[in-house]
């Protein structure tokens, strides 16, 4: 294992589930719960199971069977499910603003139930926040967090990064965000070779996870060698891909915008992406590509003149204050041209994930929400969307959401498939998720750590986050994706 709290994290996570008292929203039940005539859906191998019995108790899946006798546990409350589909709930493994009152309850109501926090101007807010669920005050996710995140001159935001310029400070860094409880190490795009790789040996002395974005000045390849666990928003990953760019990229001098920029209209290259998807499985290396972030970055001159869905009033004002790419300072100088070039290296990048996916590299859904047009839990929905319009099957795109998050996470022995001895966190829908990916979101009903949520309970969950997400107790969490 590569974090040093990730065994830590593993029994916490089972424990506070098992004590978890019942939520007041969700239906009174008894210790053991039944779900009959159910169609399970096998992330692990993407197979349909039909007509399954699920047996829960204590918060747990003890039985996936295709016969049972409801007197095997008299006094068990059963539900029959009706032949509706059953899939482990989802994550959201590149989120900001996870604090933000209502939130939780947002993420939960859409079937999310475990995310990670990818920078905030500390653990405390989140650390709080991890209390309050477990001991069922909030309605919540599992959250793994990492404080603030680590980067050179100049910050992208003041509030949530830490200035770091040399490997020493680096190291420091590293032990002060331990001390504070961080679960893992953020990396981002300032950092200068020496420091990021003074932060990559304290990690590994501490044995802890580190992940975030590939510096300027790393490549993609040294990263993934470096031991840097997940990347997020694709980056580095262009560049080798496109016809030239991989033997430029071997030398080390591709890294920028200005490279992409100008070998847009260029066709993938083959040999590269083998590379490529070569190294990221040897190192365990995950890719996050956030696509509905990448997409705003990308057609956000488009989108600022179309109509919000109704779902938009979940985010703050103030945070959609900032959505007019006009008023946003990665995008008010884009010319048109340069809008344009963005929309090509947006094509361009779905040849190269629906290689790379088949290839075997393990993708994460992430939103990378605060960001323009993404929001709490609906967006993972969109992402899986399009991860399919990418080249994804459906069964990929589950994988993404399900078992490969639990799998980054270290927890794929007690989370993230419906199967025994596995958290029952699971989102029940009433169309198959299989045939077509935008089915997970006729969600029927919810098991949140065991308790039974009907539509009556889940539309609660959503008033309650409209009704809070005008608080003031909002942090500046909106980082550059590229």
């Amino acid at each position: 294992m590569r974090t040093h709290v990730s065994n830590f994290f593993a029994v916490l996570f089972v424990a506070f589930l098992v004590a978890l008292p019942l939520a007041a929203s969700a239906k009174e039940s008894a210790t053991t719960s039944v779900y009959l005539h159910a169609n399970v859906v096998d992330v692990e191998h993407g197979l349909l199971r039909k007509n399954k019995t699920i047996v829960v108790d204590k918060g747990v899946i003890v039985s996936v069977a295709d016969d049972y006798s409801v007197g095997e546990n008299n006094g068990a409350r059963v539900y029959d499910l009706k032949n509706a589909f059953v899939i482990p709930a989802l994550c959201d493994m590149h989120t900001h603003g996870t604090t933000i009152p209502g939130w939780a309850n947002l993420f939960v109501a859409n079937g999310v139930m475990t995310v990670r926090d990818m920078g905030s101007s500390s653990m405390r807010p989140i650390l709080m926040l991890r209390e309050q669920i477990a001991s069922g005050q909030i309605i919540g996710p599992h959250i793994y967090g990492c404080g603030k995140i680590l980067d050179g001159s100049p910050v992208a935001s003041a509030a949530v990064d830490q200035l770091v310029t040399n490997a020493a400070e680096g190291r420091q860094a590293v032990d002060t965000h331990l001390e504070n409880h961080a679960d893992f190490i953020k990396v981002y795009n300032n950092l200068l070779p020496d420091t990021y790789f003074g932060i990559v040996a304290e990690c590994k002395r501490t044995n802890t996870v580190f992940a975030g974005h590939v510096p300027r000045r790393i490549t993609l390849v040294q990263a993934s060698d470096a031991g840097q666990h997940s990347v997020e928003h694709l980056l580095g990953l262009y560049v080798p891909c496109v016809e030239r760019g991989y033997e430029v990229y071997k030398d080390n001098r591709a890294q920028n915008k200005a490279f992409c920029l100008q070998h847009a209209d260029e066709v993938v290259d083959e040999k590269a992406m083998k590379v490529i998807s070569e190294k990221l499985i040897a190192n365990d290396t995950y890719l996050c590509p956030t696509l509905v972030t990448l997409r705003a970055m990308s057609f956000g001159d488009r989108m600022v003149d179309e109509k919000l869905p109704s779902y938009a009033n979940y985010v703050p004002d103030m945070i959609r204050a900032k959505w007019d790419w006009r008023k946003d300072k990665r995008t008010s100088s884009l010319s048109s041209a340069e809008w344009a070039t963005r929309k090509k290296i947006w094509d361009g990048y779905k040849p190269v994930l629906h290689a790379l996916v088949n290839n075997g590299v393990q993708f994460l859904t992430g939103t990378d929400v605060t960001n323009p047009f993404v929001y709490p839990g609906i967006s993972v929905h969109n992402e899986l969307a399009w991860l399919v319009d990418f080249g994804f099957t459906p069964a990929q795109a589950l994988a993404a959401s399900t078992i490969n998050p639990a799998s980054y996470l270290r927890i794929d022995r007690t989370y993230g498939s419906v199967a025994v001895n596995k958290i029952a966190d699971l989102v029940i829908l009433s169309k198959n998720p299989l045939e077509d990916i935008h089915n997970t979101q006729s969600i029927e009903a919810l098991v949140y750590r065991g308790k039974y949520f009907d539509k009556s309970d889940i539309e609660r969950l959503k008033i309650s986050g409209l009704q809070n997400r005008s608080s003031e107790e909002i942090f500046d969490t909106v980082h550059e994706p590229d």
